[in-house]
């Protein structure tokens, strides 16, 4: 990702609840609600260039802690990622969004319960008062372990088809500023959904095609 400069969202009361283009109706977001951004869903590059640059474009506001970004470090290193690109990658993350990270966490992990190696995203996200916490790690955060926070979990798929439901403009312009601007190694719009579609997020890869016709139908 590059170095884009956030911008702040006004946060707003609940809305309705949505329905994707796939027609499954899930539940009501909000534009520029904290979100915490567990680390198994910013490994990927493809799908961590979508979430932050949704970020950028204020759909949301990202939350991770120290404990997130060492275990995104981790999880690079071992899959081969060289440690200057690592720490290239986390200092992108970190300058283009300075008031992610939140501290102060730690005495609430032993309190969470949901399961002990993830404890600390649980707390993370009760400090940082998200809503939200996406992962692909779900049986990690019952719902009896995040009800009495009112915090829901969910997949980066499912997370990306409702950015694209609330604003499908500001979601074909992430698609397009990551083709324009991909480098390692570039990529058509096309070969890009395939990426997504191939990193576990088929249904948010349909729905942006669905939304490519419409839109092109509409010009």
């Amino acid at each position: 990702m590059s170095n884009p400069t956030p911008h702040r969202a006004k946060q707003t009361s609940d809305g309705p609840a949505l329905t994707s283009f796939s027609g499954k109706r899930r539940g009501p977001l909000i534009t520029g609600f904290p979100v915490v951004l567990d680390a198994c869903v910013l490994v990927n590059s493809t799908i961590r260039d979508f979430v932050l640059y949704a970020a950028h474009l204020a759909l949301y506001r990202p939350i991770w802690s120290a404990d997130i970004l060492r275990e995104l470090r981790a999880t690079l290193s071992r899959f081969g990622i060289q440690a200057d690109r690592v720490e290239y990658i986390v200092s992108q993350m970190s300058g283009a969004f300075p008031e992610a990270c939140v501290d102060g966490y730690e005495t609430l992990i032993g309190g969470m319960k949901n399961d002990p190696g993830d404890r600390h995203v649980l707390a993370c996200a009760v400090v940082g008062k998200a809503q939200l916490i996406v992962t692909e790690n779900l049986r990690h955060f019952p719902p009896t372990s995040l009800e009495p926070y009112h915090i829901e979990a969910t997949n980066a798929d499912d997370f990306l088809r409702d950015l694209l439901d609330i604003d499908r403009d500001r979601m074909l312009e992430v698609l397009t500023t990551i083709a324009e601007t991909r480098k390692m190694p570039p990529r058509t719009i096309e070969e890009l959904l395939e990426a997504v579609r191939a990193n576990g997020c088929p249904g948010f890869a349909a729905d942006m095609r669905a939304a490519l016709e419409r839109c092109y139908s509409d010009s």
